[in-house]
């Protein structure tokens, strides 16, 4: 899963996990990765996709997933959330948690595995505010409690073969699909390439691609261009309607209607927190 699109830019290290505190706004196009993340929202709601199935997430809830898991995140309306990756390869251990899923999503508050996440986010919260000594130590043992607690209490379900199989397939297409686009975003793309690309019908990819991600490649493509403009105009100079016709938008009306539409705010309302965070 080295090609895991995207989140190559925000990777857990062997002994440091990523964390991402007091985030706002969750969209993000269909993904995966090679470490189990863990999200808890603490305000607001957004819709998941994940393992063919439509969640809809909202404040308390906490979110498992695991390395090769596709999901992707729609602000249905203003949230607020902390977000960790962890990395779980340990040789000693030798569990491969790329064949483990979570049995219930999010995860069931009366499950004790629930409570105990809950005590290391308020210590990982604790931690940081209080900026002692020792800090980094600190939050790499949180996150080995976080993985050592989903293993020991977490209910888990093992993949077999056929599923393995379908779940590297997926995880493949979705790949080719990403790295096409990253190459042709500025450019006008239909769904006869996109399938060409990837050695399908243009029918069989299209069934295919919504049943993998949730939703339409076209709906994907355009997760990807709004996601691009945001990095492209909160590291540069350039002007907000320059940025959308460089990110494959035909006019300035769309952009900020489509913005809104996913991120729940206006483009400049979301950057300028980004900026400030």
């Amino acid at each position: 899963m080295e090609n895991a699109f995207y989140e190559n830019i925000n990777k857990a290290s062997y002994d440091y996990p990523h964390m991402e505190f007091y985030k706002e706004n969750l969209t993000y196009l269909s993904h995966f990765h090679n470490e189990i993340e863990l999200i808890y929202f603490f305000e607001g709601a957004t819709s998941i996709f994940c393992d063919n199935k439509k969640i809809e997430g909202s404040a308390g809830d906490i979110f498992i997933f695991m390395p090769g898991q596709i999901h992707s995140f729609i602000s249905t309306e203003p949230n607020k959330y902390h977000l960790w990756k962890l990395r779980c390869e340990n040789e000693t251990d030798g569990t491969d948690f790329s064949r483990l899923r979570t049995a219930c999503m999010p995860i069931n508050r009366d499950e004790e595995l629930y409570e105990k996440l809950l005590i290391i986010i308020n210590e990982f919260l604790e931690e940081k505010e209080e900026k002692r000594p020792g800090q980094a130590y600190f939050f790499n043992s949180f996150a080995n409690r976080i993985v050592g607690e989903i293993l020991r209490y977490g209910t888990l379900v093992n993949f077999d073969k056929k599923q393995d199989k379908i779940s590297k397939f997926n995880t493949e297409l979705l790949t080719k699909v990403n790295v096409y686009i990253e190459k042709n975003y500025h450019e006008k793309i239909t769904i006869s390439q996109m399938a060409k690309h990837c050695g399908l019908s243009d029918y069989y990819f299209a069934h295919t691609f919504k049943k993998i991600t949730g939703i339409t490649f076209f709906e994907h493509l355009t997760l990807f261009r709004l996601n691009k403009a945001i990095n492209i105009y909160a590291q540069t100079q350039k002007a907000l309607t320059e940025t959308a016709y460089e990110c494959g938008f035909s006019n300035t009306r769309s952009f900020y209607r489509l913005f809104k539409k996913y991120f729940a705010v206006p483009p400049k309302e979301y950057i300028s927190k980004i900026k400030k965070q």
